[in-house]
């Protein structure tokens, strides 16, 4: 970024700093560690960020572990998720006594005014506009927006955005775990979630103080790949969508998104970046991971009238969802680096690379297994098909996945090595 200003006119300049936006944060420790966007590093004099562009981006803060500056092993990270606009001036107060951010006792609308920029202008950070051109690509305006996150992620705080705390998020995918209650009926497990004995269709992950849900909390899709049919199933029906999770995908759809097909790519856009920024991989192999087989793992829908006990709601819109879904998996593979599966998070290598080239091969090929209704519909798909070609040599060149040949033919994938067959797996029942 320095680079990048070093290159600009006086006049340049002073119009940039002019029209892009500033965060600013007050009594941050020395020694933390600091980044947007992807990037971090140690600061010691650090007063916020700027010449920040439009977009959604994503803050990170570690204070140091101890009071010295030579401390090595930063505090679990926090950060602010925020929509930023032109001229925007953000302020933050870091709270040491509980490490978080705070909003200033003057209020969220303190106006900053130009000279105190000035002022202070050497302890800001330059946003590094090197990563924005790849960063603004894991957030399609398509399926990232004010709205939409807020239906994720709750309501925006009163500074506008959302503050996340890495151990909190983490210990909402075990609350969500642990709300899978095991009960034994006939030599049958069956789960149940806690939504479902409360009557209700979602899980909201956030608890208020007096420990009861939270309407305004997180909430991410909840489900259970291993009951993926509809209640009162028998038989061939279980069998059916005990194997293929398109029964269940509507039914999530339905019940947790309100019909927004979009929503479940607004939560896959939230959910890697998140996770590997605020360092909680629980989110990516565990929310991520389900949400990603679930979709891959539908197939039935793909081809019209493929099973007398399946009912698609929105046909006409699963090319358009795919192509979507595609080219997100895409921007979010450019931008993990090339050694992330080996060095950062190895466990998460298997089921991805299967994800993609295997799952959702099996599905494009039931898909162009079977007649199209119209020339429209069949160049739609071609085009879902040429994406994910080229989201095969992205993962080939730079990860060395290569395409399974032999995927048609095999079955669906566990998600547990050492799961049973579909057919003998556990009843489970969403809460």
């Amino acid at each position: 970024m320095s680079n990048f200003l070093s290159k600009l006119t006086p006049e340049q300049s002073q119009a940039l700093y002019d029209r892009a936006g500033f965060w600013l944060v007050k009594d941050l420790p020395k020694g933390s560690l600091v980044g947007i966007d992807g990037s971090l590093n140690q600061v010691l004099d650090f007063a916020g960020f700027k010449l920040i562009p439009p977009s959604l981006h994503l803050i990170v803060l570690s204070p140091p572990g101890g009071t010295s500056l030579d401390e090595v092993l930063p505090s679990p990270r926090t950060g602010t998720l925020y929509f930023s606009h032109p001229l925007q001036v953000v302020t933050r107060v870091w709270s040491s006594s509980v490490d978080s951010l705070k909003t200033p006792t003057d209020g969220p609308d303190v106006v900053v005014s130009k000279e105190v920029l000035k002022g202070l202008d050497t302890k800001l950070a330059p946003y590094p506009i090197d990563r924005w051109e790849t960063w603004k690509t894991l957030f399609p305006t398509k399926f990232v927006d004010v709205g939409k996150v807020e239906r994720v992620l709750g309501k925006e705080g009163s500074v506008g955005g959302w503050d996340l705390d890495g151990f909190e998020l983490s210990s909402r995918v075990e609350e969500e775990e642990g709300d899978m209650i095991g009960v034994s009926l006939g030599g049958e497990r069956v789960l149940r979630h806690r939504s479902e004995k409360e009557g209700k269709a979602g899980a909201d992950l956030t608890r208020s103080k007096d420990g009861e849900p939270s309407g305004d909390g997180i909430k991410w899709a909840m489900f259970d790949l291993k009951r993926s049919w509809r209640q009162g199933a028998v038989g061939e029906e279980t069998t059916t969508f005990a194997r293929d999770k398109s029964w269940l995908f509507w039914h999530v759809v339905q019940e947790q998104c309100n019909g927004d097909l979009t929503l479940l790519l607004t939560q896959l856009a939230l959910l890697l970046p998140l996770s590997i920024q605020l360092q909680t991989p629980s989110l990516l192999c565990s929310t991520y991971r389900r949400v990603l087989y679930l979709i891959t793992n539908s197939h039935l829908h793909l081809v019209p009238a493929s099973s007398p006990y399946l009912t698609v709601p929105q046909p006409g819109a699963l090319s358009s969802f795919y192509l979507d879904f595609i080219q997100l998996l895409h921007a979010q593979l450019s931008w993990l680096p090339d050694t992330f599966f080996q060095e950062d998070l190895p466990e998460a290598e298997n089921w991805f690379a299967q994800s993609i080239t295997q799952d959702l091969q099996r599905g494009l090929k039931t898909r162009f297994d079977n007649p199209f209704s119209t020339l429209t519909e069949e160049k739609d798909w071609i085009e879902v098909k040429d994406r994910w070609l080229a989201l095969s040599a992205l993962c080939g060149d730079k990860f060395g996945w290569t395409m399974d040949t032999s995927a048609a033919a095999a079955g669906a994938s566990d998600l547990d090595e050492d799961e049973e067959d579909e057919e003998d797996r556990p009843v489970v029942v969403e809460l």
